[in-house]
């Protein structure tokens, strides 16, 4: 298993969506970006339809054998053969806001 750390200045408004490498090895980040804006529009913004949202996007690419996903391309620069995403991985996705601060 492999994790990563990051650190990130955050603003009021933001979006920070993290996942496994059943999303990573399946969705480009620009597949997310446009999943967000989408799910915007059509089902509202919640943390829940974005995770959703996510996810399904991940799942439909796993299950796409043409599809040239964040996988295959990994294995084409290292000289294997590959398309299609990462077939029956889990999917695991969380999406959070930064909200304003308030006092009580």
């Amino acid at each position: 298993m492999q994790m990563q750390k990051l650190r990130a200045k955050v603003e009021r408004g933001d979006v920070i969506i993290t996942g496994t490498d059943g999303l990573s090895d399946n969705v480009h980040a620009s597949e997310i970006e446009d999943v967000v804006k989408q799910t915007a529009l059509e089902q509202g913004r919640t943390p829940k339809n974005l995770a959703c949202a996510i996810a399904e996007c991940a799942a439909f690419n796993a299950m796409d054998r043409n599809i040239i996903s964040p996988l295959a391309e990994a294995y084409r620069k290292a000289g294997i053969s590959h398309s299609g995403g990462k077939n029956m991985d889990d999917v695991s996705v969380t999406v959070s806001y930064i909200l304003p601060t308030f006092s009580l």
